[in-house]
C-alpha cells in the first residue's frame, strides 16, 4: 500500500496549469555527464546508502530565427545519485556518484510569472527529464559494474524519505 501522496498544493497545481498553457515542449539536451568512483573498486564490497540529488533552474530569453524573436524558457534540471559509506557520525566516504544536467527548452506562447514557472520547473521539467535520468543512470550502472541502483518512478516529490541501503554485493554484470 502507498501511503505516500504528491506534494503538488492545490495553488502550485493552479500555477502549473497557467505554465503549462503558455508553454510548448521544444528540446531536452544532456547538457553535462559526471561519474565518479572516489574511493578504491574495492571499497564497493560494504554496505552503503544511496542518497538523491535534484535541483532546477530557469531562464527566459529570446532566441532569434532569422528576423524574428522567439521567447523560450530554458531550464536546467541537475540530478544525480550517489552511494556513501553508511556511518552517521563522520564525513561518509563517497563510493562513486551519478550526476547529470539536463536543458530543456519550451517555446513560450504567453507571459507567466516567476511563481507560475517555478512551480513548473520544478514539477513538469523534473517529470519531462526523469525517462531520461533513468536510462543515463542504468547505462553506467551497467557499464561500470556498479551495484544495481534504485532510481524510481517521478513522483514529484523531492526525496524526504531516508536513502537506501544498498547492498554494493548486488552488482550489474550483465
Amino acid at each position: 500500500v502507498c501511503t505516500r501522496a504528491a506534494r503538488v498544493t492545490t495553488a502550485n497545481h493552479e500555477l502549473i496549469q497557467q505554465a503549462t498553457q503558455c508553454l510548448r515542449l521544444r528540446e531536452i539536451t544532456l547538457y553535462a555527464s559526471r561519474f565518479e568512483r572516489p574511493q578504491p573498486p574495492e571499497s564497493l564490497n560494504v554496505k552503503g546508502v544511496q542518497q538523491h540529488k535534484r535541483e532546477t533552474s530557469y531562464e527566459a530569453v529570446d532566441f532569434r530565427d532569422g528576423d524574428e524573436k522567439r521567447p523560450t524558457l530554458q531550464v536546467m534540471v541537475s540530478l544525480g545519485t550517489r552511494v556513501i559509506e553508511q556511518q552517521k557520525d563522520v564525513e561518509p566516504a563517497v563510493f562513486f556518484f551519478i550526476e547529470a544536467d539536463f536543458v530543456v527548452e519550451y517555446e513560450m506562447t504567453g507571459t507567466l510569472d516567476d511563481k507560475a514557472i517555478k512551480a513548473f520547473t520544478d514539477f513538469n521539467s523534473v517529470h519531462n527529464v526523469w525517462p531520461f535520468w533513468r536510462q543515463h543512470v542504468f547505462d553506467i550502472v551497467q557499464r561500470g559494474h556498479l551495484p544495481k541502483l534504485d532510481i524510481p518512478l517521478f513522483s514529484g516529490m523531492k526525496s524526504s524519505t531516508p536513502a537506501t541501503t544498498l547492498d554494493a554485493q548486488n552488482r550489474s554484470t550483465s
